[in-house]
């Protein structure tokens, strides 16, 4: 995989001169930092594995330069820069089928050239790349240098639509009121990202440096505001609850 490593670190970086604008000073900064750099790739190649673990057959075009630079790195650069976004793996797999298959299609049948020449059916190769895409988020919320990009982001974007929401609130009365009910399950679905943080290994619990941080934030800044995503219970947070008394 180390081949594949080192492609990904130059595709990464091009990638990220080509897309990332003048407000992402802070990501392209942490791109130059060879561990983070090195991590991102290592990641990117992991997810790249999961997809060629369920399509073998296509391994050579998934770990090829073309795809790489064409269609890997861009999604990688896009779900760091903006954790909210949405991957389609339908239309990466339309891109795999544009940038590979279509040009061996002579007759229109594109499941026929599939079958006879990359020994696979489009179904696979979907599934495949949702299984990159599903690799490649959860890598990216467990890594060392990368985790926190999207979480921050998350939660500044989480904190200024709930803040929207209960300002608007403020100003309307009567029947143009926001329903509160409504604003809640607004924000639950902004905080999807942050849901589904991975929180095991093999059954096991992964313990998180973020509830320590977490509690120290609400102890030594008071006066800021700090957004908890889901219910605290005494039994499953003992000690949020103690510090909110």
């Amino acid at each position: 995989m180390a081949i594949l490593t080192a492609g990904l670190v130059a595709a990464l970086t091009w990638a990220g001169e080509r897309l990332l604008d003048g407000g992402a000073t802070g990501i392209k900064q942490r791109l130059k930092d060879k561990a983070a750099q090195s991590e991102l790739a290592d990641l990117t190649a992991r997810a790249i594995e999961a997809a060629v673990a369920i399509a073998p057959s296509l391994a050579e075009d998934f770990r090829s330069d073309s795809f790489l630079n064409g269609v890997v790195a861009p999604v990688a650069i896009e779900r760091v820069a903006d954790p909210s976004a949405v991957i389609s793996a339908s239309e990466l797999a339309d891109q795999y089928m544009a940038r590979f298959v279509e040009p061996w299609v002579r007759d229109g049948d594109a499941n026929r050239a599939l079958a006879a020449i990359f020994d696979t059916d489009q179904p696979t190769i979907l599934r495949a790349l949702e299984a990159f895409v599903a690799t490649l988020r959860t890598e990216l919320f467990s890594s060392e240098h990368w985790k926190d990009v999207g979480r921050d982001r998350t939660i500044e974007e989480t904190h200024q639509k709930v803040s929207a929401l209960f300002e608007l609130q403020a100003r309307r009365s009567g029947d143009d009121v926001v329903d509160l009910a409504t604003a809640k399950a607004d924000s639950k679905i902004a905080s999807q990202d942050l849901l589904e943080w991975q929180r095991t290994i093999s059954g096991l619990f992964m313990a998180r440096s973020e509830l320590d941080l977490l509690i120290n934030r609400i102890r030594t800044e008071p006066r800021g505001r700090t957004l908890l995503v889901g219910d605290v219970t005494p039994v499953s947070h003992p000690a949020i609850t103690r510090v909110l008394g």
